[in-house]
């Protein structure tokens, strides 16, 4: 469900098995997995539970697909609302950073939309069309996103306010130390001493 594409099963393998082409001159050692879904994809089919527990279960049972299905814990219901989902749209990936990442699709009727990175709502914001919609936890780790039918850009950004203060502290900070290591060079090219602090 994470985006895996291969499974390195022996260090000294320098091949990729890819069970669709065979090559018998090299030593296996790196598997391509043939069930990844990409960085997101849509589903057919919303199973609801009651809890947690309960979602992993039911992620963990061999007859569930992640490609066709989608195990959602009660409490998300009132942000999806009534919701019936085709499947058939594809999501691509447009941009990617670290604190950052961009999505486009085409919807063709009212989409949910399973992204394979882990759920953390303390700091991403999901913003549909540059507009802060709600994103909610499917699968017991993933992110989840509706959309409308039409044409739509995603963003995910990170935006905590303590993240944006350490950073301009760090900027400062670095700024403050290359000034110093600029004036103790300057010194040194005059050959005077700097003075003590």
């Amino acid at each position: 469900m994470l985006n895996v594409k291969y499974f390195i099963f022996n260090l000294d393998g320098n091949g990729v098995v890819d069970l669709n082409k065979r090559v018998n001159n090299q030593t296996p050692g790196v598997l391509k997995n043939p069930f990844t879904l990409g960085n997101a994809w849509t589903v057919q089919n919303i199973k609801w539970v009651s809890s947690p527990d309960e979602e992993i279960l039911t992620v963990g049972d061999s007859l569930f697909n992640p490609k066709f299905s989608v195990v959602i814990d009660e409490k998300y219901r009132k942000v999806l609302g009534d919701i019936s989902t085709s499947g058939e749209s594809v999501v691509s990936m447009q941009n990617y950073k670290a604190n950052q990442i961009d999505y486009i699709i085409e919807a063709k009727k009212e989409e949910l939309i399973v992204f394979s990175e882990i759920f953390y709502d303390k700091g991403w914001k999901a913003f549909v069309d540059d507009v802060e919609t709600s994103h909610i936890r499917a699968n017991y780790v993933l992110r989840a996103l509706k959309v409308n039918p039409g044409i739509h850009k995603i963003t995910f950004k990170y935006d905590l306010p303590i993240y944006n203060t350490a950073s301009i502290i760090s900027f400062s900070s670095s700024l403050v130390i290359i000034l110093l290591i600029f004036m103790v060079l300057f010194f040194k090219i005059k050959g005077r001493e700097f003075p003590e602090i």
